[in-house]
């Protein structure tokens, strides 16, 4: 299994070890330097029985190996978990090697550290949902128009102030939106 950090602009070549029966494998040139002592070592990860002990739900990890035992690539995200523990959020590509005559001959995993990824869309979703509760509870009225003056979102003191509904708001320009005749 081949780590890396997506955040480690100075990462090695990874490289790796095959074995004559298909297993999972951890190696960069210097895992050390790169992950931490947090990670196990190849042999760490074998005497834990292997890629599996490394993801933290047994389901997922089963699916993630019968795929790839049966010739077929695994992607996604999942939970991994180092050796002293430490649960991290992933992104694998899991495939098989195969020899001359498609047989199996090892399995290689590139697996990215994506936490700070996870982090990033945590803070912007609460961001977003901070932003919306202030327009949406605002007294103002308040619509965001796109660059043909559309309007493509407006609050409840918007709706109140012109007269439309939000869905009726949204479906005409801004020009014929200032006000309604009938509203004063």
């Amino acid at each position: 299994m081949i780590f890396s950090r997506n955040d480690d602009e100075s990462a090695a070549t990874p490289t790796g070890r095959l074995s004559a029966r298909p297993s999972f494998s951890f190696a960069t040139r210097d895992h050390d330097l790169h992950l931490g002592r947090d990670h196990a070592t190849a042999e760490e990860l074998e005497a834990a029985g292997g890629g599996r002990a490394a993801v933290k739900d047994p389901e997922v990890a089963k699916q993630i190996f019968g795929r790839i035992t049966s010739g077929t690539s695994w992607v996604g995200e999942l939970e991994m978990v180092t050796k002293k523990g430490r649960v991290f959020p992933a992104y694998e590509r899991a495939d098989t090697i195969k020899n001359h005559e498609g047989k199996i001959i090892g399995l290689i995993g590139v697996i990215t550290d994506i936490t700070e990824r996870k982090r990033a869309e945590e803070a912007l979703r609460r961001s977003e949902k901070r932003h919306r509760t202030i327009l949406q509870t605002a007294m103002d009225g308040f619509w965001l128009l796109d660059m043909q003056g559309r309007l493509l979102e407006v609050n409840e003191a918007y709706c109140r102030m012109s007269g439309y509904s939000a869905e009726a708001g949204c479906a005409v320009s801004c020009g014929r939106c200032w006000c309604r005749a009938d509203t004063k």
